[in-house]
């Protein structure tokens, strides 16, 4: 940049660079190519990720700088101070719109007129003008929408960035209480599944092979209850280790295989069957 010239470019490097291979990428609003010397800048627009040219940059976001001297505002502008296109929400600054006013009590004081920014005067009107291909550089008033359509860019993209953060801690806060819910799910689901079991335990006994079997102590003997079905007969089950029942028949005494003698009474056709050691 050369004094008030503003910023110049070397077109010799310029051509060099531009016929290496590149992807260029193009405004998504009047699709103009990005270059050395036309910048697009990455900016979040309307919850939207868009690539925008600068001129293209300033036009979608009117009211966030003066259209005359390329300042963004800040809170600390007065209202008084600003003056409102008549056709868009373009805002620009009292001073600059009447530079002959010197004091503020005389801009306060004036009725406000019609003003109408550059873009509604001009439908053709670019914020932005490419460099001299002679010399290269940049003019003032260039340099200047260029350093505002960056600093907007910034801006929003850091806005963007904070939302996607937020987000990010938001949904992971959803997820961990989502998963301590389903852990919990999944623990009352397994107590409720073994409270189930135990009390089938209960009132069943032991479930083998279709029977249940219990004994009890009368005269000194110990009688084993075979529940079994009403077709044929079981092999009883001793009390003891190494005792084995008869094969039961359809009512009286089942014969013994061998082993301990053991002695065993029927009640008809299947049903219960005492089987006692003596």
């Amino acid at each position: 940049m050369e004094g008030l010239k503003g910023y110049r470019w070397d077109w010799a490097s310029t051509e060099a660079v531009s016929s290496a291979p590149m992807n260029p990428s193009n405004c998504d609003i009047c699709g103009a190519t990005q270059t050395l010397s036309l910048a697009i800048h990455n900016i979040r627009h309307r919850a939207h990720n868009r690539r925008y040219c600068t001129n293209c940059v300033l036009k979608q976001h009117p009211g966030l700088f003066c259209p005359l001297c390329f300042e963004l505002y800040d809170d600390s502008l007065l209202p008084h101070h600003r003056l409102m296109c008549v056709r868009c929400p373009s805002i620009a600054h009292r001073s600059c719109v009447f530079p002959s006013a010197i004091t503020t009590t005389t801009v306060s004081s004036a009725p406000a007129p019609a003003f109408f920014c550059p873009t509604c005067l001009d439908a053709d009107f670019t914020f932005f003008n490419l460099p001299d291909r002679k010399t290269g550089a940049l003019d003032v008033q260039s340099a200047k929408v260029l350093v505002a359509a960056a600093r907007i860019a910034a801006v929003s993209m850091s806005k963007a960035a904070a939302a996607a953060r937020f987000d990010a801690e938001r949904r992971a806060r959803e997820a961990a209480v989502a998963r301590k819910r389903a852990r919990e799910a999944l623990e009352h689901l397994a107590e409720i599944l073994a409270a189930e079991q135990a009390e089938r335990n209960e009132q069943n006994g032991v479930v083998s092979g279709g029977r249940r079997r219990s004994t009890k102590q009368v005269n000194n003997k110990t009688w084993t209850y075979v529940w079994t079905n009403l077709y044929g007969c079981t092999r009883g089950i001793g009390s003891e280790g190494g005792n084995r029942g008869g094969n039961g028949g359809s009512g009286g005494s089942c014969g013994s295989d061998g082993g301990s003698e053991d002695r065993a009474m029927g009640d008809g056709d299947g049903g219960v069957r005492l089987l006692a050691r003596r």
